[in-house]
Order: C-alpha cells, then structure tokens, then sequence
C-alpha cells in the first residue's frame, strides 16, 4: 500500500513513500541451485520428478540484499524464492496466463526480477511487513523491496511471506503508477452484513490506500498467484499445509478488491 510522504503510521502490505538510503551489499543466491542447502529437505524433495517430468532447470535468482539486511531475513527470503522457483504445475486460469503465464517456478521467477531489482532493510517500520518507496524525490529507487522484522516473525507461514514479496513487487511498475492502492469503502460489509475483515490489517472499513479497484493490481496479483498455486501446483512441496495456506491468503486478498466489476472478474476467473 502506497502511503503519502507524512504518514505516521503504515499497514500491512503497503508501498510507503519513505525517503531512505542504503548500498546494495552481498547478492544472495547466484542461482537458485545454490539455495537448497539452506531451504532445507522439503525444498529438495519438491525438485525430484512429478510423475515422468523431469523438473526444470533451476532458475537464477541475482538479485542483491543490501548489507544490513539481518540474516534471519535473508535466510527467509532466500527459502522463499526457492520455493517459488521449484514450482510446478498443470493448468491455469485465465489471468495468471495474462499476468505470469503458466504455474511454473521459472514464470515466477522470471516475473519477480524483471520488477524487483534489490532488497534492503528498514529497522525503523514497526507496522508494515514490506513496502516499496515509489515516492518522487530524486535518487528514490523505486525497484527495491524493503523488508522490516516483521517479515520473519512471528508464525506467519511461507505463503504469507510469498505473498507479500509478489505483492511489493506489483508496485515497482512505474509503467502503471506502481498500481496505487484507494481507500476501501465505508461501510464495507460482506454478504451477511458482518464487516469485512483482513488478516493482517483487521477491519478494512474506512481503510486509507488498502484496497484495489482493479482486478490485476497489487492485491489482485498475489491472490491469482496463491490460488492457481493451490489449485494446481503439482511439486511435492506443494503440500495439503501449503495449499491450505495458499487458499487462506489468496481469499484475504481478493477481500481487498473492490469495486463490482474488479471484484465479480478476480472471482469469476479464481472459481474457473
């Protein structure tokens, strides 16, 4: 979520206009190969065939962690990603076809990049998880995803955290405004008149900048991702936990698309 340059306080999953400086240090992972070490036997398990097909070649991942990104958050991201990169999958819906292609760890991985060049640190948010700073002051590197501790606290569980790099990536576009976020309606009830509620934010009514009118913006994308990844990731590291996990978030975040037609399209093709 974008938020304006005097903002005090920021929500989960946003974009925040901060001025903020560090230099890229350390690359973290020349390929994805070099990760599995660290992501651990499940990650490995994920890449051995599916049935007959043989798996992919790993994909690169080149892009650099400034050097005070503590290595607790480089551990995360970098399991992360490799996750992400060993996926494989059999079918998809229309709009993860248009946004990323198939259900495949190199579709992914190819689409991260290109957008997010760098990720860096910001020991001073206490409220959001990640950000990107697409504020206008010159210098402002609107390619880096920033993390804050958040991002590896707690008992979020990974699909979370994929969410919220896929979503942060979403606002690098510059081409697109980096696909601001607007207010979410007040009131904003469901279809039994109870308030909507967002895991991460709480009550979304009235909310600054937490919701999307567009089906295919920041909030839309990571749910078309987590949803095609529930419905149709067939790696061994796609387990009954992660599909659960990946179904949990991508309907948090369709909750955050509003608007009838954005809303009624994102459901539409999420349910084909």
């Amino acid at each position: 979520m974008k938020k304006p340059a005097i903002a005090i306080a920021a929500l989960c999953l946003c974009a925040g206009v901060w001025a903020a400086g560090s230099a890229r240090g350390d690359d973290f992972g020349q390929s994805v190969a070099q990760t599995l070490n660290a992501a651990g036997p499940g990650i490995k398990t994920s890449l051995k065939s599916v049935g007959a097909q043989k798996p992919p070649a790993a994909t690169a991942v080149t892009i650099p962690f400034d050097s005070n990104v503590p290595k607790k958050l480089r551990d995360h991201v970098t399991r992360d990603l490799a996750f992400v990169a060993a996926i494989q999958g059999a079918g998809a819906t229309k709009l993860h076809e248009q946004v990323f292609g198939a259900v495949a760890g190199s579709a992914y991985i190819k689409w991260f990049t290109e957008r997010a060049k760098s990720v860096g640190y910001d020991p001073d948010e206490d409220d959001a998880i990640a950000y990107v700073d697409i504020s206008t002051e010159p210098g402002t590197d609107h390619s880096k995803i920033w993390l804050a501790a958040g991002y590896a606290e707690g008992n979020r569980p990974q699909m979370a955290r994929v969410d919220d790099v896929f979503h942060e990536a979403r606002h690098t576009e510059d081409a697109n405004k980096n696909w601001e976020h607007v207010d979410c309606p007040n009131p904003y009830k469901d279809s039994k008149g109870k308030d909507v509620r967002s895991i991460d934010v709480g009550k979304l009514a009235g909310v600054q900048e937490a919701c999307d009118d567009t089906p295919v913006g920041a909030y839309g994308v990571a749910a078309i991702m987590l949803k095609n990844i529930q419905r149709f990731c067939a790696s061994r590291g796609c387990t009954k936990k992660v599909r659960a996990d990946a179904g949990l978030y991508s309907a948090d975040d369709v909750k955050h698309v509003i608007g009838a037609q954005a809303s009624q399209d994102l459901k539409a093709d999420l349910s084909r």
